[in-house]
């Protein structure tokens, strides 16, 4: 009977946990609050364009800074009117963050300069939920009628 040498069960468990840490430990600064700082530096030395700002719109939003991301897309939407992504960010951000004063403000003017994605807008998740509100519902009922048009 020949006699294989085995790695023991602990020292492998070992050597796949050692690559876990490294591996982790060079992805650290890759997630959204790594390229959150990077973004930042950009735009604290005015190199940001709306793709930048685009960007760090979303890295906020995925640590959940809602406010912070609707302005953030309110840069892009400065450079670039008639971004539909931008737009839709905007308005997803000022829901999530409950700021439905602004959400309203932000609503009339998309009626106005786009009933079509406006229907699209009230029909999210996280805006669906404003319809219960007077007000919003005015404002679906003249985004229907403005679609017509």
């Amino acid at each position: 009977a020949t006699r294989h040498n085995r790695a023991s069960p602990a020292l492998v468990l070992f050597v796949c946990l050692a690559a876990c840490g490294i591996y982790l430990a060079s992805t650290a600064g890759a997630g959204p609050g790594g390229r959150l700082k990077e973004l930042e530096i950009s735009i604290a030395a005015g190199r940001a364009g709306p793709a930048d700002w685009f960007e760090y719109a979303g890295c906020l939003a995925q640590l959940q800074r809602y406010r912070d991301s609707a302005q953030a897309y309110d840069r892009v939407l400065e450079a670039e009117p008639y971004n539909r992504d931008a737009v839709i960010g905007r308005v997803s951000m000022l829901a999530r963050a409950r700021a439905g004063d602004a959400l309203y403000r932000c609503m009339c003017d998309l009626v106005i300069s786009d009933a079509m994605l406006s229907l699209d807008v009230f029909g999210r998740p996280e805006v669906r939920s404003y319809l219960a509100e007077a007000r919003f519902q005015q404002l679906m009922g003249e985004a229907r009628v403005q679609s017509l048009d």
